[in-house]
């Protein structure tokens, strides 16, 4: 293999290691929340749509009047105008979103249409000490009645010595539930240089001409303002499991905390982006509206563990957007392969995948894949997981 091919390869794998354990590493529960019925005629690939809404993206140089024309065959009309060039949201009769966007998709002016599904939460468990995070750093403790392997773990603790007083600079998006003020990463949540300082965050200005006002530390797709508040915990487990304060004899360690010289311990900057109600669920819309704004808000890495059956093509196109960010998304909990059942964001529409996107899925204590984590050798990145060399990769 190439080096550069390598150096590829080993930089996926240490950013799944370090900053998706919250996507699957510390994932040690299948009792996910009970997704809404996906029964009766708002049901589209298995998922929850958002009833009379389609997601239609036209081709260039489409005029209004094609558009119109389009729109009047399906007995839509035009609702909202999203961030993506050309791509709007559509109004169909309730009950009818997987025909209209079949139709739409079949017009020679569309570039694609879809339902404006649901996505839900991949939920974690409520881990309290670093003791019980085995995913860190697994002597065999016992979770969850299972005796688990020495060492099958990500060596957290070796990770933080090779990483010793790197920078804390580092934007880190936690597209999800929101955040709540918890004591253990209160430090670690990004507070908006833009929006800060001489009244600025109250003052009712976008400050940083961003189209947010007032965006001081995040913002809250669901409900539309700067005060992405959790309401479920699910992203404050995330946001904790990341960047939670490290040697404060208190709470979890994040892993992405790295020491300092100075004994003091500096973590990445987490930036709440709710994009999921209190039930945990979100259309894409909401979600790609946050996964822009992590783009706009300068964050490297966006952590998304959360997904929904199917593909996506207009999630993709918001990847493809933002070039700039990793996303880490999850590959499910469903205990599926996903190159014959696929979930969206993990699984690309299209025959390529994008770069700048990992899919991880979920092992145990004992270091083999976790009974309820999705894989598929074409469309699941990494895991932690150890396999003879004569094992079929699942991973």
């Amino acid at each position: 293999m190439q080096l550069a091919a390598r150096f590829r390869l080993l930089a996926r794998r240490v950013a799944a290691s370090a900053l998706a354990t919250a996507l699957a590493l510390c994932v040690t529960q299948a009792n996910a929340q009970a997704p809404l019925s996906s029964s009766g005629p708002n049901s589209t690939f298995g998922q929850n749509v958002v009833p009379g809404e389609v997601i239609v993206r036209f081709k260039d140089n489409v005029g209004f009047s094609a558009r119109g024309s389009a729109l009047t065959a399906i007995n839509g009309t035009f609702a909202q105008t999203l961030s993506l060039p050309n791509a709007f949201i559509v109004h169909v009769p309730a009950g009818t979103e997987g025909q209209a966007a079949s139709s739409l998709a079949a017009d020679p002016n569309v570039l694609y249409a879809e339902p404006n599904r649901i996505a839900h939460a991949y939920v974690v468990p409520n881990d309290t000490s670093f003791g019980q995070l085995w995913g860190l750093r697994n002597v065999g403790q016992t979770v969850g009645g299972q005796a688990g392997t020495s060492d099958a773990d990500i060596d957290a603790p070796e990770g933080w010595q090779i990483g010793l007083n790197l920078s804390s600079s580092v934007r880190v998006a936690v597209i999800d539930t929101g955040a709540t003020v918890h004591k253990d990463f209160l430090s670690n949540i990004f507070k908006n240089p833009g929006e800060s300082g001489g009244g600025k965050e109250t003052n009712g200005v976008d400050d940083d001409h961003n189209g947010f006002v007032d965006d001081v530390a995040g913002w809250d797709f669901v409900n539309n303002d700067n005060i992405p508040l959790d309401d479920n915990s699910h992203g404050s487990h995330v946001s904790g499991t990341i960047a939670g304060r490290s040697n404060n004899a208190a709470g979890v360690a994040g892993v992405a905390s790295f020491p300092r010289s100075s004994g003091q311990w500096a973590s990445p900057k987490i930036v709440p982006i709710k994009v999921l109600n209190s039930a945990g669920s979100g259309s894409f819309t909401q979600i790609a509206a946050g996964m822009n704004y992590a783009g706009k808000i300068g964050a490297k890495v966006a952590n998304m563990s959360l997904g929904g059956a199917g593909t996506s093509a207009f999630l993709d196109d918001t990847i493809k957007h933002n070039p700039k960010v990793l996303f880490v998304v999850a590959a499910g909990n469903d205990g599926q392969n996903n190159d014959f059942s696929p979930h969206t964001p993990c699984v690309p529409a299209s025959a390529t995948d994008l770069p700048n996107k990992i899919c991880v899925a979920a092992t145990d204590n004992r270091d083999n894949l976790a009974g309820f984590s999705n894989f598929g050798v074409k469309n699941v990145d990494v895991a932690a997981l150890v396999l003879p060399s004569s094992a079929p990769c699942r991973c």
